[in-house]
């Protein structure tokens, strides 16, 4: 595996790196190898934003409670500007701030797709689109990160898991945690 990109200072015990795949409808949160996905209650318009916060929060206490190693970094799945989806942005903005609550003291970053995707897998294109019907995958492991993914041990099936492995394994050759 190729050295960090950078170096990043820590408080003891903050060792992990995360990576969080966002929607508007559920969170998925990888690291040390581990993933978990938590749905939010479904509500309509801008309401839907204290609960996309508070499940966010509630998720990181949990993953914390189950002893997943503190996080140092959290890299974060940044929308997509090809299609743009304020629904979207504005959950990724309030999962952020909850993470930023839930971990205090931890760095979280956001990353567009085809970045993430070319520093953890080597290929910055893999797409959920099948580019002949330019629908999703009718063969859900045709999608390279979830085969990535199962290379790497992953055993599930959901897309939504293998991008936030994938985007966990970002975060650790992006970032170097030095504890001191």
């Amino acid at each position: 595996m190729p050295e960090p990109r950078r170096k990043l200072i820590v408080r003891p015990g903050m060792t992990s790196h995360w990576g969080v795949d966002p929607s508007s409808q559920r969170i998925a949160i990888a690291g040390e190898g581990r993933v978990q996905t938590h749905s939010f209650p479904r509500v309509d318009g801008c309401a839907r934003l204290p609960v996309i916060y508070e499940g966010t929060k509630d998720a990181v206490e949990d993953l914390v409670f189950s002893e997943w190693p503190m996080p140092g970094f959290i890299l974060v799945e940044q929308p997509s500007g090809q299609n743009p989806n304020l629904e979207l942005v504005y959950a990724v903005g309030v999962i952020i701030a909850a993470l930023q609550e839930a971990c205090p003291g931890t760095r979280v970053e956001t990353m567009p797709p085809m970045s993430w995707k070319k520093l953890a897998t080597g290929k910055g294109n893999l797409s959920k689109i099948d580019p002949e019907t330019k629908k999703p995958w009718k063969d859900r492991e045709a999608y390279g990160v979830l085969k990535w993914a199962r290379t790497n041990g992953y055993m599930g099936s959901s897309w939504d898991e293998a991008d936030a492995l994938g985007i966990a394994e970002a975060a650790r050759r992006l970032v170097h945690l030095e504890t001191r």
